[in-house]
């Protein structure tokens, strides 16, 4: 690191006269023959130090620096091989050797040699009981600290945490080192520092900040060139010193100089060197304690150093100058999921520096079917950090990496360092937790209610509506923020439909809902409740019911309230989608009074994922329907009363696999019955508490033989099964919007891509767009923590067009070339296909079938 000479320094003699008269010039030379670079990058070291002191770290380092790196390489002869040099890093190991081989001095290759030689040498208070006099006596209770510090390694129950401090500084080189051939031993006369009481003050203050003991050695000063150029080996023939720092003597009978010690004049942390999925990770030593049980072992998570090739983007290798890895994390929202999760913050020689984010998900889905391809793929994220045009888009590039068994083998070979067999040991010790044991590591529910949000929600009202069968339903109508304009300078109102029962839209417990969001845009917002809904519980009826009766019965009030003329945008939801699509499509509701429809997850097709449509395949749902007898309506909370045939149901659904498990009864009920609904990881525990405590109390199964003959067919169709709705495309002439999650689950993002490719060619004169939002899965598009940023303003950006009237017509050119597109297009290009292990989740119902047909059916006749 080149910094400018300090006052001090050039006070000295010694300098050139040539450099007192011109300074300033003579040191522009030797900057342009160094040919340094100014790089605006914090050491690691400073990392650690600024989280460690907070306000009392000096701001000052964060300047640009000027990084002495490439060295021109001599022309030397045919009978010498000139060395090629690497790029400095500015990873501030310089004292301790160049691991990247950036140095052209002796010491450059220490740390690598080190490290090749799995040598791991010993910190200073591992030397505590080699002697006092290696330290000194010294203050407060080292002694205790010391023999505590010992015990607790012998017994394996911590990890090092030792932290070596290194000031540098200017003395009056007046220091000496002799060697007494006498009594073997070396003698070494510290040179004079007058900053050494400063430095020492400053150290005694790290120390207690971090509620460490401070540990003097007292070779208080050193020259780091008479000592950095030493190499740690085994033996002799590749070192200097052994790992113990003692220094190499052939004629001794011990091996090494009896009183010829080496003292390491900067500190370095490594544990092991490890290659996995094509990233060469070196693992460090981690600081601070484990006092949380749901963190993984130490050994499993840390910080990394090493390189990433990707030459695609760099030819040369892209050097990790700050990474962090946590093979073994955990979140207590999916408590039976293990996540292996890393953070690469790389530089490359070209001046680019990348942030490469990578992780992998591993589920006990099926037992061990997908442990191979979950634990061997990486799902990668490398964005290239603009740093001269921030507001410009930066390159972001998504993919996987996968990596073979010749691979992963090599890999395992190539663990180097004293733990590497623990690591191996723990490492496994995690899989055969989440894989084959499948314990949770936490729970949800150690949720307190008293976290639910205590804000007044807007205030509504309800209107019950009378519908043409005698059935009672309702609408929750919230008017909008805006008293301001007159209804009829209003923006059109909004109809929000759910899913199956649960509710999507208003939940008292976040901070933001879609509910919430459109009253701020000045809509009028009315909620269905319809005879699906737990409030107004039906034990006879339909999918068809809620499209053909409920839906146009709610639009009818909504016309009375607002007048003939009103136009309604509609927001459908999962079953609510395929509802109004038969409401349109069926004539029930006419077109012309819907400004717009969007739907999640949701269209006139509905294309469920392998293992649900299996399930779907499967007579599991008439005998369930059997199971439960006449009171179709399941009771869901755990505390509730139920009868021994919803028991037995209930019971039935526990056993079903499904992608992700939860510690919450009434979540594994539900997911059991459907399937998982939402990525755990996507919602908050207050909303999960809120919807499996309180949302859902019972839940009316009646229209599940409908939805399995349009989960069957891939599109909606009456109750018989019949196709009396898709043949009516000219019906459906509004402007439409269909959202899926990119995380496929429950049902597949083909759904949609249908759905727009069907609008397009039917209905080109107006706008239809689709949208897929990474990340997400079914209901988490709408419940979700991050909803309101990632998916509520495309449905605003839907909305606020079709209030345009006109915009259809001004952007008809520009919306009919992607009518072509639709019919050019072949296959959905967010669709990721389903392994085989999908298809081996039949054997395993059928196998829950006949025991259930065992027990069930056969005991009637006993």
């Amino acid at each position: 690191v080149l910094l400018s000479t300090s006052a001090r320094a050039r006070r000295n003699p010694r300098w050139p006269k040539s450099w007192e008269e011109d300074w300033e010039k003579c040191e522009a030379s030797a900057l342009q023959m160094l040919r340094a670079q100014k790089i605006p990058l914090k050491f690691q070291n400073s990392k650690i130090m600024e989280g460690v002191l907070g306000e009392e770290f000096d701001k000052s380092i964060n300047n640009n620096m000027k990084v002495s790196m490439n060295f021109d390489i001599e022309q030397v002869s045919d009978s010498r091989v000139s060395q090629e040099t690497g790029s400095c890093l500015a990873c501030g190991n310089c004292l301790s050797g160049c691991p990247y081989n950036a140095k052209n001095s002796t010491d450059r290759t220490y740390l690598v040699s080190a490290i090749q030689s799995a040598v791991i040498p010993t910190a200073y208070p591992s030397f505590l009981f080699k002697g006092i006099t290696t330290y000194g006596w010294q203050s407060s209770y080292w002694l205790l600290h010391g023999i505590t510090d010992r015990i607790k390694r012998v017994l394996g129950s911590k990890s090092g945490q030792e932290i070596i401090l290194n000031a540098m500084g200017h003395d009056d080189s007046s220091g000496k080192l002799t060697f007494e051939k006498e009594t073997n031993r070396i003698l070494f006369q510290p040179p004079h520092d007058h900053l050494l009481p400063r430095k020492i003050e400053a150290f005694e203050k790290i120390a207690k900040k971090i509620g460490g003991v401070l540990f003097m050695s007292k070779y208080r000063s050193t020259s780091v060139h008479l000592l950095g150029g030493c190499i740690a080996s085994t033996d002799v023939s590749s070192g200097v010193c052994n790992p113990n720092g003692q220094v190499f003597d052939t004629t001794s009978p011990s091996g090494v100089h009896s009183g010829l010690i080496f003292v390491m004049p900067r500190y370095y942390r490594v544990l092991l060197e490890s290659t996995l999925v094509s990233l060469l990770l070196q693992l460090l030593s981690i600081f601070g304690t484990n006092n949380d049980s749901e963190k993984s072992h130490p050994l499993l998570r840390g910080e990394v150093g090493g390189y990433v090739e990707c030459m695609a983007l760099e030819m040369e290798k892209m050097y990790i100058i700050h990474g962090e890895v946590d093979l073994c994390e955990t979140d207590t929202r999916t408590p039976y999921t293990q996540y292996m999760r890393y953070h690469l913050l790389v530089a490359a020689s070209s001046g680019s520096r990348y942030v490469l984010e990578g992780r992998k998900i591993m589920n006990p889905y099926l037992l061990v079917l997908y442990a191979w391809r979950e634990s061997t793929t990486l799902n990668v994220t490398l964005a290239k950090i603009n740093d001269k045009m921030p507001g410009e888009d930066s390159m972001n590039l998504k993919g996987k990496l996968r990596i073979s068994v010749l691979e992963l083998l090599k890999s395992v070979y190539a663990l180097e360092g004293g733990s590497k067999y623990k690591f191996v040991f723990l490492l496994m010790q995690s899989l055969l937790t989440t894989y084959i044991i499948r314990a949770p590591r936490g729970s949800l529910a150690k949720f307190s209610p008293v976290k639910l949000a205590s804000e007044p929600y807007p205030h509504s009202t309800i209107h019950e509506i009378q519908t043409e069968d005698n059935f009672t339903i309702s609408c929750q109508h919230w008017e909008s923020c805006d008293r301001q304009l007159k209804r009829e300078e209003k923006p059109y109102p909004v109809l929000l439909i759910n899913g199956y029962a649960t509710e999507s839209y208003c939940l008292p417990t976040e901070q933001n809902d879609l509910i919430r969001t459109l009253l701020k845009d000045g809509h009028d917002i009315w909620l269905l409740h319809s005879r699906v809904h737990w409030s107004n519980p039906s034990n006879n009826f339909s999918v068809d019911d809620i499209g053909k009766i409920d839906i146009p019965a709610a639009m009818n009030k909504i016309i009375e309230f607002y007048g003939e003329s009103i136009r309604v945008h509609v927001v459908a939801h999962c079953v609510g989608g395929l509802a109004i699509h038969i409401s349109l499509m069926g004539g029930f509701v006419p077109a012309k009074h819907i400004a717009s429809l969007s739907c999640t997850n949701s269209s006139m097709f509905y294309k469920l994922t392998t293992s649900s449509l299996v399930k779907m395949w499967l007579p599991l749902l008439p005998m369930s329907m059997t199971i439960i007898g006449k009171n179709k309506i399941l009771p869901m909370l755990q505390e509730s009363a139920a009868s021994y045939r919803h028991k037995l149901l209930k019971s039935i659904a526990r056993l079903i696999p499904r992608y992700e498990r939860c510690t919450c009864d009434e979540c594994e009920v539900f997911s059991g019955i459907f399937g998982n609904a939402y990525w755990h990881e996507n919602i908050s525990d207050s909303m999960h508490h809120w919807m499996n405590k309180e949302n859902l109390p019972k839940l009316p199964m009646a229209a599940f033989p409908h939805l399995r003959r349009i989960c069957n067919s891939g599109f909606i169709v009456d109750s018989k099964g019949s196709n009396s709705y898709l043949i009516h495309p000219e019906r459906m002439a509004v402007p439409t919007l269909y959202i899926s999650g990119g995380r496929t689950l429950l049902v597949r993002t083909e759904t949609s891509f249908l759905a727009n490719k069907y609008m397009k060619l039917h209905q080109p004169g107006y706008r239809h767009e689709r949208v897929v939002v990474d990340g997400f899965g079914h209901s988490d598009l709408l419940i979700g923590q991050k909803s309101d940023e990632k998916v509520f303003p495309h449905i605003q950006n839907h909305i606020e067009l079709a209030e345009d009237e006109m915009s259809s017509f001004k952007k008809q050119r520009e919306y009919n070339k992607y009518m072509k597109e639709a019919l050019a297009w072949s296959c959905d290009p967010y669709e990721d296909g389903e392994s085989f292990g999908s298809w081996v989740l039949p054997f395993i119902t059928i196998l829950l079938l006949v025991l259930l047909f065992k027990l069930f059916f056969l005991s009637g006749f006993s």
